[in-house]
C-alpha cells in the first residue's frame, strides 16, 4: 500500500497559549536541581512538579517545625494543594520519582512495627502470667488471713511495668475515611500526608466530602466528634499535608457538588492552586545526564527529616523547633500586608479572590519557613527565603485568580462587555451612531445569543448606549462620551430606558 499526499495527516496544531513559567528559581538549591531534573525526565508541566516538590517538603518538616509569624502569631507549616490536569499530563511519573521515597520509609516503618508487635506479644503474655500469679497469691492470703501488704506492693509495681502495645503508623495515606483520618491523627502532634497523584483515591476516600474538618487540622485542630459508634479519640496539635491532583473530570465533578461549600468556608483559599493546559503533543526529549543526583539528593533530605520525626515522636522526645523571621523580614511582611489589605478593598485588584490573599501571607510564611528549615539555614527567616517564598505563593496567587475569577460567571460577562463594547466601537467608525436592536442581536460577536443580554444591560447601567422607540423600531443609541469614534461628539440626552 502505498501513502497518497492527500492521506497524509493534517498540519500539527498550533501550540498552547503561553502559560506564565512556575518560579522555580525562587525555590534553594536541592528542591529547584530536583525539579528540573523531574521535568526533564518525565516531561510534564513545571508547576505540577513544583507542587509536588512543596508537598514533599511540607510533609517531612510539618511534624519537625513550626513557623512564629510576625505578630505574635504561631502557625503549622503545613501545606495544601491542589492541582487540575490531564490524564496524558505523566503526573504519575512526577510523583513516583519524588514521592516514593515516602512508600519506601512507610514499608520500613511498617517492618519495624511487625517486629515491635512479636515483641510486644511475648512480653505481654509473660506479664500476664506474672499478673495472673501474683494475683492468685494475694486471694490466698487473704483466704488464710495472712498480711498481703508486700504482694500488693509488688502487684502495683508490676501493673506499672505493663508492655505498651506499638502504635501502627503509616506516614502516606491515599485513601483515608474521616474516621480513619481521626485515627491516624489521635495523640500527640500526630504527622500524616495525604498525597495522591490519582486524586480520586483521595476524593473517593471520602475526604474532601469533609472540608470542615480538613480545614480544622489547617490550623493544628481537630475536634472530637462523637459518633453513633463511640467517640473517636482526640488529636492534639495533629498535622496533614494534602495533595490532590485531580484529572480535570473529577475537579469539575467536585466544583459542581462542593464548589460553592470550599469557597465559602475558605478550603480553597488556603490551597495553592494550578490548572496548566495540556503539554500533550509538544513534549520534546532532553538530554539527561545519567550522573545527575539532584533527585537523590532531595529524597534523601526528605528521609533524614521523616526518620528524625519518626524517631523522636516514637521516644517521646519531640521537640517541635520555632522558626522566627528576622526584622527585615518582618517589615518587609508588614509592607506586603498592608498592600494586600488595600487591594482587597471593593474594586481593588485581589477583591474578588479575597479568600485566597487574606491567606496568602501566612502560605508565604509556611513556605518561607520550609525552605529556611529545608536548606539547613541557621538563624532566623531572611529577606531572601521570604521573597522566594512570597514569589512562589504571588505565581499561585495569580493562578487562584485565573481558575476562580477569570472563569466566572461575573468575569465572563466582563469580557463579553468589553467584546461588545469593542464590537459597537467599530460601527461607530463606520459613522453609525445608532443601530436596529435586531442588527445588533443577529451581527454582534457574542455566542451563545445568551450572552449577550447581560453585556447589553451592563453598558445601559454604564451610560454607554441607550435604547429608544423610533417609527415602530427599537434603536440602540451610542453615548458620543463613551465612543470617541463619533466625530464630532455632541450632547447626548438619554430618553426613557425603554426595553430589550
Amino acid at each position: 500500500m502505498s501513502w497518497r499526499r492527500d492521506d497524509s495527516f493534517d498540519a500539527p496544531a498550533s501550540p498552547p497559549e503561553p502559560y506564565p513559567p512556575y518560579p522555580i528559581d525562587d525555590f534553594l538549591k536541592v528542591p529547584r536541581d530536583a525539579i528540573r531534573q523531574v521535568v526533564a525526565r518525565a516531561q510534564t508541566q513545571e508547576s505540577i512538579v513544583g507542587m509536588i516538590a512543596l508537598a514533599a517538603m511540607s510533609a517531612a518538616t510539618q511534624q519537625l517545625i513550626d513557623v512564629q509569624m510576625p505578630r505574635n502569631l504561631l502557625r503549622p507549616v503545613s501545606l495544601y494543594l491542589y492541582g487540575r490536569l490531564g490524564s496524558s499530563d505523566r503526573k504519575t511519573s512526577a510523583a513516583e520519582l519524588l514521592l516514593k521515597c515516602f512508600k519506601d520509609f512507610d514499608e520500613r516503618v511498617e517492618a519495624d512495627y511487625r517486629l515491635a508487635k512479636q515483641t510486644f506479644e511475648r512480653d505481654i503474655r509473660l506479664w500476664r502470667n506474672v499478673e495472673r500469679g501474683l494475683s492468685r497469691k494475694i486471694q490466698a492470703d487473704v483466704a488464710a488471713g495472712r498480711s498481703s501488704e508486700a504482694l500488693l506492693e509488688q502487684y502495683a509495681a508490676h501493673l506499672a511495668k505493663e508492655p505498651r502495645a506499638p502504635r501502627q503508623r503509616k506516614f502516606l495515606r491515599e485513601n483515608i475515611s474521616e474516621r480513619a483520618l481521626y485515627e491516624a491523627l489521635a495523640g500527640q502532634r500526630e504527622s500524616i500526608a495525604a498525597l495522591a497523584d490519582e486524586g480520586d483515591t483521595v476524593a473517593g476516600g471520602g475526604l474532601l466530602d469533609r472540608l470542615g474538618v480538613i480545614d480544622s487540622i489547617w490550623n493544628g485542630r481537630l475536634p472530637e466528634r462523637d459518633r453513633g459508634y463511640g467517640k473517636l479519640s482526640a488529636a492534639v496539635d495533629p498535622r496533614l499535608t494534602l495533595l490532590i491532583l485531580l484529572p480535570s473530570s473529577i475537579a469539575d465533578h467536585h466544583e459542581k457538588k462542593r464548589g460553592s461549600l470550599a469557597r465559602d468556608i475558605g478550603f480553597h483559599g488556603r490551597n495553592l492552586q494550578a490548572d496548566p493546559p495540556s503539554n500533550a503533543g509538544f513534549r520534546t526529549q532532553e538530554a539527561i545526564d545519567p550522573e545527575d543526583r539532584s533527585i537523590d539528593e532531595f529524597t534523601d533530605c526528605i528521609v533524614k527529616f521523616l526518620e528524625k520525626s519518626h524517631f523522636e515522636h516514637s521516644e517521646g522526645r519531640l521537640q517541635p523547633q520555632k522558626v522566627y523571621f528576622s526584622e527585615d523580614a518582618v517589615d518587609a511582611w508588614e509592607r506586603k500586608s498592608a498592600e494586600i489589605e488595600e487591594c482587597l478593598k471593593p474594586g481593588g485588584s485581589l477583591h474578588q479572590i479575597k479568600d485566597f490573599a487574606g491567606k496568602a501571607l501566612e502560605i508565604a510564611s509556611r513556605i518561607a519557613a520550609i525552605f529556611h528549615y529545608f536548606s539547613g539555614q541557621v538563624g532566623d527567616i531572611t529577606l531572601d527565603t521570604f521573597a522566594r517564598a512570597w514569589r512562589v505563593v504571588e505565581w499561585h496567587m495569580s493562578e487562584f485568580k485565573r481558575i476562580f475569577y477569570e472563569r466566572s460567571a461575573e468575569r465572563q460577562v466582563e469580557i463579553n462587555t468589553e467584546k461588545l463594547m469593542s464590537w459597537l466601537r467599530q460601527q461607530a467608525r463606520y459613522g453609525s451612531k445608532k443601530l436596529y436592536r435586531n442588527d445588533i442581536v443577529r451581527r454582534n460577536p457574542l455566542r451563545p445569543l445568551a450572552a449577550l443580554q447581560p453585556a447589553f444591560e451592563a453598558l445601559l447601567l454604564k451610560g454607554a448606549i441607550d435604547v429608544r422607540m423610533e417609527d415602530g423600531s427599537w434603536m440602540v443609541h451610542l453615548d458620543p462620551r463613551h465612543f470617541p469614534e463619533l466625530d464630532p461628539p455632541k450632547l447626548f440626552v438619554p430618553a426613557s430606558r425603554g426595553q430589550w
